[in-house]
């Protein structure tokens, strides 16, 4: 339901083309220029992310037969962390308006967790 949600709010996720999220190209984060002057080929139409920008990466719940309480941890896919990388290092090249409410992740953590 987040995926509702969030597009509800005009924040569809990165990659959703279901709720309104089209895929997240290299043009939108970084400059060609930039990646002219960084040594890096690439286009600007291709996209860095070939899927929905969404992953869980805690998961805690009690299993409804045992009773156990199960608990999983999954560190960040590399595609991922580098699409993180990319969105600090040059932040988005289009504007985001402070005011509409949106999600927030601790990106400090997921990528920590992706690199244990």
């Amino acid at each position: 339901q987040i995926r509702v949600h969030l597009a509800h709010l005009k924040h569809p996720i990165a990659g959703d083309e279901v709720y309104g999220g089209r895929l997240l190209k290299s043009g939108d984060i970084v400059r060609q220029q930039v990646l002219a002057r960084e040594g890096i080929s690439m286009s600007a139409n291709v996209p860095i992310l070939n899927r929905q920008a969404l992953h869980s990466s805690f998961l805690r719940f009690t299993h409804p037969n045992t009773e156990e309480k199960i608990q999983i941890l999954g560190p960040a896919p590399p595609d991922l962390v580098r699409t993180i990388e990319l969105l600090r290092q040059h932040r988005l090249l289009r504007t985001v308006d402070p005011a509409q409410t949106g999600a927030t992740v601790d990106l400090s953590r997921i990528l920590a967790t992706a690199s244990d």
